[in-house]
């Protein structure tokens, strides 16, 4: 009981603490799919950029004056959710900066915006809109000076981030008549989005290919099919294996949920160097009683394409750096 307490007091100094750093004069009321918020104007300052490349795999600061660093070639962005910092040890940009620039030649560029993504969840909600324009523009800049095509672009969005990664595609198709290559939706925040329509929210037209990727479905993220393909991780739902330990009271769900909906992107970075399936089937009880075992595989991660479509399942357990799949190839008859 008291390590329960103890968690619930940190949960809620974490949101007190967020909710003094929220309150910056001047305000403005802001509107939004849960109503009148006072929050902030936006300052564009707020969200830069930085790129790593096999040549320079340190990240360095990418802005307006300085377009000319960027190669025209395959190029990842990410975009981190609420509460994600994108620098530090705490940061996944790291690790899935790491993974790619091992893979292959590309350009990572990554986005940040961690004064606007560490308030409060509904004051952050307010910003998706002016982070959409500015990554927006930033890529059809890009565009402008030939250092890369749309076809070769692959956005990457967790939580939060993968509403405005969905956007920013919704956004230059909108603008520039040209869909973006892919849209990557590493779980999908559920906060004032549930009624959102689909040029509100990260939508299967956002690109050639929208993949997603549920682990904390109904909870902390969206319970329904969102992308061209969608992939339902254990059930999609929480708690996710690892997230049920000892020290974990089940009555935490706080904590249990956090760890479901972030335990998505470790899934995703592991998918970068490594192949991992998902089964086509239209639920996850018939997964589990095995009824779908004749169906399609798609590659789950970083390998999905164009080819399939529709809702893969797969049960990934994960230990030691390593993450299996109860998905197999199927055999040839």
């Amino acid at each position: 009981m008291q390590n329960l307490l103890k968690k619930v007091l940190t949960v809620c100094l974490a949101v007190l603490l967020y909710s003094v750093q929220a309150i910056v004069p001047p305000a403005v009321t802001c509107q939004c799919p849960l109503g009148s918020t006072i929050v902030p104007p936006f300052n564009p300052s707020d969200v830069s950029f930085t790129i790593a490349t096999r040549k320079s795999p340190q990240p360095v600061p990418l802005n307006a004056n300085n377009l000319e660093i960027v190669e025209n070639k395959p190029t990842k962005i990410n975009i981190a959710g609420w509460l994600q910092l994108t620098t530090g040890p705490l940061s996944y940009f790291p690790n899935i900066t790491r993974e790619y620039l091992q893979k292959g030649d590309y350009n990572v560029i990554l986005v940040h915006a961690d004064k606007l993504m560490t308030m409060l969840e509904i004051e952050s909600v307010q910003y998706v809109e002016p982070i959409v324009q500015t990554v927006a523009e930033m890529l059809i800049s890009l565009r402008a000076e030939n250092r890369l095509f749309f076809n070769n672009v692959h956005i990457i969005g967790q939580g939060l981030g993968a509403h405005i990664a969905g956007l920013v595609g919704l956004y230059i198709y909108r603008k520039m008549n040209e869909q973006i290559y892919r849209v990557t939706a590493v779980e999908v925040s559920k906060l004032g989005f549930e009624s959102a329509p689909a040029d509100k929210r990260v939508d299967k037209m956002d690109a050639k290919i929208v993949d997603i990727y549920h682990t904390a479905a109904g909870t902390l993220g969206l319970n329904m099919s969102l992308g061209t393909i969608d992939f339902w991780i254990n059930g999609g739902n929480v708690p996710q294996p690892g997230c049920l330990a000892p020290q974990i009271f089940q009555e935490d769900l706080v904590s249990i949920g956090l760890c479901s909906f972030k335990m998505s992107i470790w899934y995703y970075v592991y998918t970068i160097r490594f192949v991992v399936l998902g089964e086509k089937c239209n639920s996850y009880a018939n997964f589990k009683a095995g009824l779908c075992e004749q169906n399609e595989r798609a590659y789950f991660g970083d390998e999905s394409g164009t080819k399939y479509k529709g809702d893969f399942y797969l049960d990934l357990t994960c230990s030691n750096q390593k993450c299996v799949s109860n998905v197999k190839p199927l055999r040839k008859r």
